[in-house]
């Protein structure tokens, strides 16, 4: 799987966290590169942005004296919203992880989940 260059500690650390787990489960395809790859680049621009909010504040003072909040809190929260989609997209957040154990439970006992598990099994 491609990773963002340049990531930090922090993300890479998270990224290959969120890829085992998945991989784990068996709930990881080819198709889902990009996805991760969008996680990844989001959680890296998260901690950047949280970094810069830690070390530069919330809100900053124009040359005019007009206090704003910050451009890094406007991305730390636009971030935090992409994450969290994708997170629940893989099945990562405690709700989705419910609707998926719910809906496995469910399709369990079909002809079609014993024919996808035989297909999966023959690989």
């Amino acid at each position: 799987m491609l990773l963002p260059d340049e990531l930090t500690p922090e993300a890479e650390k998270f990224i290959k966290a969120i890829i085992s787990e998945l991989r784990d489960k068996d709930r990881l395809d080819k198709v889902d590169n990009t996805a991760l790859y969008i996680l990844a680049n989001a959680a890296n621009l998260y901690i950047q942005a949280h970094q810069k909010i830690k070390e530069e504040g919330m809100t900053f003072t124009s040359d005019r004296g007009n206090i704003s909040i910050s451009p890094y809190v406007t991305i730390a929260r636009d971030q935090t919203k992409t994450i969290l989609a994708l997170l629940s997209e893989f099945g990562c957040t405690l709700r989705s992880r419910q609707k998926l154990k719910e809906l496995d439970e469910s399709v369990s006992d079909s002809p079609l989940a014993e024919f996808i598990k035989q297909a999966r099994e023959e690989d």
